[in-house]
């Protein structure tokens, strides 16, 4: 049986150390402007591709 989480139990992805890294390097201006999912996205993104060790 799977449990779904609510909103209000996930980790907030803005306190994630790579993703903290990278909305520092993005205008202020536009860092809220991404939502969780596109963050989590670029995180699964980038880790994938070092992983392979493409830099």
């Amino acid at each position: 049986m799977s449990e779904s989480l609510s909103n209000a139990e996930l980790p907030d992805i803005r306190k994630d150390v790579f993703v903290s890294n990278l909305l520092r390097k993005i205008p202020a201006e536009h860092r809220d402007r991404f939502s969780d999912t596109q963050l989590l996205a670029l995180k699964v993104a980038a880790g994938a591709r070092f992983s392979r060790g493409i830099t």
